[in-house]
């Protein structure tokens, strides 16, 4: 619910002064804080018909899901598309944390559209032009999926090899989907370079790390409360001079993380890693 505060409160700021702290535009992609400032304009700020919208993109992203069933697994399309509308999982992410909706919509969209391509050949350069474009958009909501922009040559590669595809096509395929996927983030690249020096898009992994991942299998393994646990990170960073600048700040609270998680057993690690994804899974 923190996290979901944080993007209300950032994202109506952002609606009525018109910018982000530059602590908050570091930390997090901009592109939910522009989704959600044109869901303001277009509702005056009112939270039902926001959720009323949401709940719209939820229902087109299940569509979505059906649709690359369909391409994949066709003769279980109809139950895959009943299982992604009462999935636990979508129903509590979309409700809690409102940046799952828009980003999901993009994301199955990057993979409806690659797999479109791979199978509908005549359309293969208009297919895997969207595809890195919905994949870039969901790059520009949240930065998780970032790797996979290289990651995806690979298999979109040895699928049309094996489909006897041209080197030629091949090669236009890769080109227009590394063009349209790095698009919409290439600003963001481009200035955490010139100002940082630093490739990585948002100063969130540190803060993530060490003010989530580790008060929570603190929680799980020393049987503490969260604010007790934040407490232990408060008195580590005592120990580092957190003067620099977002992302060497960013820095020390990965380092300060993994010594917190360093410090606790194997044993105890994997309990907490085997929870948490058998929470997601179900």
């Amino acid at each position: 619910i923190e996290d979901e505060l944080m993007y209300w409160n950032n994202a109506l700021f952002f609606f009525e002064k018109g910018s982000l702290s530059e602590q908050v535009y570091y930390e997090r992609m901009p592109g939910f804080f522009i989704f959600y400032k044109l869901l303001l304009w277009i509702t005056s700020k009112n939270l039902q018909y926001i959720l009323i919208i949401q709940a719209f993109i939820d229902t087109l992203s299940c569509l979505v899901i059906y649709k690359i069933s369909s391409i994949t697994l066709s003769k279980y399309k109809n139950y895959i598309f009943f299982f992604s509308a009462i999935s636990p999982l979508m129903i509590i992410m979309a409700s809690q944390v409102l940046t799952e909706t828009i980003f999901m919509f993009c994301f199955v969209l990057y993979l409806y559209f690659a797999l479109r391509g791979i199978e509908k050949r005549n359309s293969l350069f208009i297919n895997f032009f969207f595809s890195g474009l919905f994949l870039g958009l969901s790059v520009y909501i949240r930065s998780i999926s970032f790797p996979l922009i290289l990651l995806s040559i690979i298999p979109i590669t040895i699928i049309l090899i094996n489909k006897k595809t041209s080197i030629i096509k091949i090669s236009l395929c890769i080109v227009i989907f590394l063009f349209s996927s790095f698009a919409p983030v290439s600003k963001r690249i481009v200035n955490n370079l010139e100002k940082f020096s630093t490739f990585s898009l948002t100063s969130q992994t540190g803060i993530h790390l060490a003010y989530w991942v580790a008060p929570l299998v603190l929680s799980e393994t020393k049987n503490l409360n969260r604010k007790d646990a934040i407490k232990i990170i408060e008195e580590r960073k005592k120990k580092y001079d957190m003067q620099g600048d977002i992302f060497q700040n960013d820095l020390i609270l990965r380092t300060i993380g993994l010594e917190i998680l360093s410090e606790i057993s194997v044993i105890d690690l994997t309990y907490s890693w085997i929870k948490g994804a058998f929470i997601n899974l179900t």
